[in-house]
């Protein structure tokens, strides 16, 4: 499971200017997925990012049955293992088009009932607008000190 952040182009660019553009845009979105994995990632198992991105809504008995078995409710998350398996299995990286947050540990949000419309995957890679204007500042700074020091 990868989380993708896409660059959007800021128009045309000396040709002289083109590889330090693209060098710096490159280091801003791998800065991007860095800042995701340290300080958003684990924002994805809080009931108020799960409001705030509008998780789909679990089944009133899975709840009440996950709150008497592990003692909690919170989303993405019943055992803990996946939570845990994701901080230490991952992948960052980055091109001058896309950042990439990739978590072999959350393979199993891939997994989903065919009755069920809960979709734990989307849930987890949903980017709130703040996230994206967060994002887009990382990359701008970046992109700010590259064209300054040249």
């Amino acid at each position: 499971m990868a989380l993708k952040i896409k660059n959007q182009h800021r128009g045309a660019v000396p040709r002289k200017l083109k590889s330090i553009t693209r060098q710096a845009t490159k280091d801003g979105l791998l800065d991007a997925a860095v800042y995701f994995h340290t300080t958003l990632r684990d924002r994805r198992f809080t009931h108020a990012h799960a409001r705030a991105a509008g998780y789909w809504q679990r089944k009133p008995s899975y709840l009440k049955q996950k709150k008497r078995k592990v003692g909690h409710t919170r989303p993405l998350e019943f055992s803990g293992k996946t939570r845990t398996l994701i901080k230490t299995q991952y992948r960052l990286s980055s091109t001058s088009n896309r950042g990439v947050a990739a978590y072999a540990g959350a393979r199993t949000f891939n997994r989903r009932h065919r009755e069920s419309s809960v979709n734990m995957r989307q849930d987890f890679e949903r980017i709130l607008p703040e996230e994206a204007e967060q994002f887009a500042t990382i990359v701008d700074r970046r992109l700010e000190a590259a064209l300054a020091a040249d």
